[in-house]
Parts: structure tokens; C-alpha cells; sequence
């Protein structure tokens, strides 16, 4: 959706993800919404191998840096793909979020006995 979500704005994108279901859903929507896209189903680390040349900007999505064991060859990565004065834009959560009830009203996963 985040990948959509730029390429709706006009910019040329390439998604990826480790799941062929969200690849092959992110192809299907890419295309029954008209917006143009690739997708790449890897591993992150092996991006090198499927994505070549420089890009303006690379985006972190929620969710995503709580999967990753290896934050310097994430960094590493990330650094190869961009030029001096490109864009690193990252969004996530502080995991307090998942001590919150469903509606973010109250904190229920927290036992303050422990």
C-alpha cells in the first residue's frame, strides 16, 4: 500500500516484501488501480541482487524494523542504494503501542506485578 501510495504521487517505485501472497496482491492492485510499480519477494539483505542502480529515496514502512536481526546490514544496504543528498525516510511505532487496548484508550497488556 505504501509503495501505491508514492507511485499514486507520481513517482516511479519498486515495492518488495518477503511474502509472494503480498507481492502477488501488491501486483494485482498496482494494476486493477492503474498505478505503475514493480515488486521484488526477497529477503531485504539480498535486495542487491534484484534491484540495480540508484534510487532518490528509500522508505522503512511501520512495522518493518522490528523484523530486522541485523541493523547494520540493514543501514549497509540502504547506503548503496542511495546518493549523497537522497532520502532515507523511515516510519514506525515505539512499541508502547502494543501495551495500548484495541481502541488506544487504555493500557492492557502491562502486568505491574512483575
Amino acid at each position: 500500500m505504501d509503495t501505491l501510495s508514492w507511485g499514486r504521487q507520481g513517482a516511479f517505485v519498486t515495492g518488495m516484501d518477503l511474502s509472494n501472497e503480498a507481492i502477488y496482491f501488491s501486483r494485482e492492485l498496482s494494476t486493477e488501480l492503474n498505478i505503475p510499480a514493480d515488486f521484488v519477494c526477497c529477503n531485504f539483505y539480498d535486495l542487491l541482487l534484484f534491484l540495480k542502480g540508484g534510487v532518490d529515496i528509500v522508505y522503512t514502512s511501520y512495522g518493518v524494523v522490528g523484523w530486522l536481526p541485523y541493523f547494520d546490514k540493514w543501514a549497509a544496504t540502504i547506503n548503496q542504494f542511495l546518493k549523497p543528498g537522497d532520502t532515507f525516510f523511515i516510519a514506525g511505532f515505539h512499541p508502547v503501542v502494543w501495551m495500548m487496548d484495541e481502541n488506544f484508550e487504555h493500557i492492557k497488556y502491562f502486568n505491574h506485578n512483575e
